[in-house]
């Protein structure tokens, strides 16, 4: 599979990484929000990273999916060609 995708050039570390570092971000902002609750900017910093964070989970399943579909593909036609001679 890793070959499959390094060959296609589809590589899922760039959003993982992405996601981890906003999950952590999302950490040091609610940490900083137990100092202070109301503060405007860090409500709206929490309410932008719970929103890209929900984005790039979607992203990375749709990537997965749609890897998954083309190896399938991809090993059909692997199958059929093959299987021709």
């Amino acid at each position: 599979m890793k070959i499959f995708r390094t060959f296609f050039g589809l590589k899922m570390d760039d959003p993982v990484s992405q996601l981890a570092n906003y999950k952590l971000q999302l950490g040091q902002v609610e940490a900083a929000l137990t100092a202070d609750e109301n503060n405007e900017e860090l409500l709206t910093l929490r309410k932008d990273l719970d929103e890209i964070i929900e984005i790039t989970e979607a992203l990375i399943e749709e990537t997965k999916q749609q890897v998954k579909m083309t190896e399938k593909t991809f090993f059909k036609k692997l199958l059929t060609f093959f299987g021709n001679y």
